[in-house]
C-alpha cells in the first residue's frame, strides 16, 4: 500500500486561522453579552448555544478533513479522522492531473472550504458536478469514477497519478 500526503497550502493555513478565531470571537462575544446587558433573559439560551455550535461545526470540519491518500490494489481511499471515502479501483475509469487554474470559478454546493480542507461536493464550468477531499487548490487530481468525478489533492500528484494507473493496467 502506498501512502501520499496531503500537505496544507498557504491560503488553507491562513483561511482556516481566521475562521478559528473569527469563531472564537463570536461565540466569546455571544457567551458575555448577556452579562453586560442585564434584561430579557429569553435570549440567554440561544446566545449560549452558538459557543457549542461553533465548537462542533470546528471539531466536525477536522474530522472530515483530508491528511492523507494510500493506494492499494483494490482501493484509493481519502485517510480522514471519521469516515474515509473509499473509492473502488475497479470503479475508475480515468485519473489525471488537473491543470494549476482548474478549479478557477468553482462553487461549493454542499461541504467545507477553507476550513481544515476544501472537501463535499462543488461545481465548475470545467468539471462540472464533483467531489473534493483536499488541502490545496493546485497539484490536484481527477479521479474519473463509474459514479462520477473525484478531485483530490495527494502529494506528490504525478507519483500518486504513476501508480494508479499502474495498479489498474496489473488488473487490466
Amino acid at each position: 500500500m502506498l501512502r501520499f500526503s496531503c500537505p496544507w497550502d498557504r491560503s488553507l493555513k491562513a483561511s482556516t486561522c481566521v475562521v478559528l478565531l473569527l469563531l472564537l470571537a463570536a461565540g466569546t462575544s455571544l457567551a458575555l453579552l448577556p452579562r453586560l446587558h442585564a434584561g430579557d433573559s429569553r435570549a440567554v439560551p440561544l446566545l449560549h448555544a452558538f459557543p457549542a455550535l461553533a465548537a462542533g461545526l470546528a471539531a466536525a470540519a477536522w474530522l472530515l478533513s483530508p491528511r492523507a491518500v494510500t493506494v492499494g490494489p483494490s482501493a484509493v481511499r481519502v485517510e480522514r479522522r471519521a469516515l474515509p471515502v473509499v473509492i473502488p479501483m475497479a470503479s475508475i475509469r480515468s485519473v489525471r492531473l488537473l491543470p494549476p487554474d482548474a478549479l478557477r470559478g468553482t462553487l461549493r454546493t454542499f461541504g467545507c472550504s477553507g476550513l481544515f480542507g476544501h472537501f463535499g461536493r462543488f461545481w465548475s464550468r470545467r468539471l462540472g458536478a464533483f467531489r473534493m477531499y483536499g488541502t490545496r487548490t493546485r497539484g490536484l487530481v481527477l479521479v474519473e469514477t463509474d459514479r462520477g468525478r473525484v478531485v483530490i489533492s495527494p502529494a506528490p500528484a504525478e507519483d500518486f497519478v504513476d501508480a494508479v494507473r499502474a495498479l489498474r493496467e496489473r488488473r487490466a
